[in-house]
């Protein structure tokens, strides 16, 4: 939790207590809470990084360091979150995406260039920051990532056999599904059902397909306790195969949260 002080116009947050949330949804991964990044890593999933009340470093491989107030990191791109004392808000984006291959090409994001730095409203602050109160964060954090990220799509209509494709993701969650079965269910070819759902969805079907498992599999894992488990739960060979994966894809240990090694909150939606 923290307190508002306004000192002139300008808001400060000053911190008493805080509890960090981790909100998984099949297309974004959500993180607000005290930084957890303390050695040099790369992973595949890119990053958009808030401080909410103080700024943070970025050390890059070449041991380079910069101030940033908000920032987005390229996929893949080694580099160092030094935040002491800071609340981070960090929203993981899938790669192959549509809104992190709009942002890569809109700030030019590549090897040489992998962090930009951002600038975001004193309100969206605000709003990050207050999404810990309990239930707030469920109803904000979705709201959040579309004004941020994701052009709204609330007057979009989805094709119908996108639609049951999504149905069936969601509910077979135990295994992959051919894109061959996939695309035999809606009667059309997986060549085309691949491009219709990256056209309207905004993931390549597989990716998606692989961020439904691994909420699902997270989810179970924090209800049962247990990583293997959610590892089996969510079609994965074993909870190492599980732990694999999301780490590549987030950078932490799902182990760290099963086991409460990380104090979270995790929300599913």
């Amino acid at each position: 939790m923290y307190e508002v002080a306004i000192l002139g116009n300008e808001p400060m947050f000053k911190l008493t207590f805080f509890m960090n949330h981790l909100c998984l949804s099949n297309q974004y991964v959500l993180y607000i809470g005290s930084s957890f990044d303390t050695i040099l890593h790369r992973h595949h999933a890119a990053q958009v990084c808030i401080g909410l009340n103080n700024t943070f470093q970025l050390i890059d491989k070449n041991g380079l360091s910069e101030t940033f107030d908000a920032v987005v990191i390229a996929a893949n791109a080694a580099h160092r979150l030094v935040a002491p004392d800071t609340i981070i808000a960090t929203l993981f984006l899938d790669i192959r995406s549509n809104p992190y291959q709009t942002i890569s090409k809109q700030y030019g994001l590549c090897e040489d260039r992998p962090f930009k730095s951002l600038s975001f409203s004193k309100e969206l602050i605000s709003e990050l920051g207050n999404i810990q109160f309990k239930g707030i964060f469920k109803e904000s954090a979705k709201k959040i990532i579309e004004e941020l990220i994701i052009p709204s799509s609330s007057n979009i209509r989805i094709d119908p056999r996108v639609r049951e494709v999504l149905q069936q993701l969601s509910t077979r969650i135990d295994s992959q599904i051919p894109i061959s079965e996939l695309a035999q269910s809606v009667h059309i070819s997986p060549s085309r059902l691949a491009h219709l759902f990256k056209e309207e969805v905004g993931t390549p079907i597989r990716r998606y397909s692989l961020w439904c498992r691994i909420r699902i599999a997270m989810e179970f894992a924090v209800k049962r306790h247990s990583l293997t488990d959610g590892a089996h739960h969510g079609g994965f060979t074993d909870s190492a195969h599980f732990s694999k994966v999301f780490k590549q894809m987030y950078g932490i240990s799902p182990s760290k949260i099963v086991n409460k090694q990380l104090p979270v909150s995790v929300i599913f939606q």
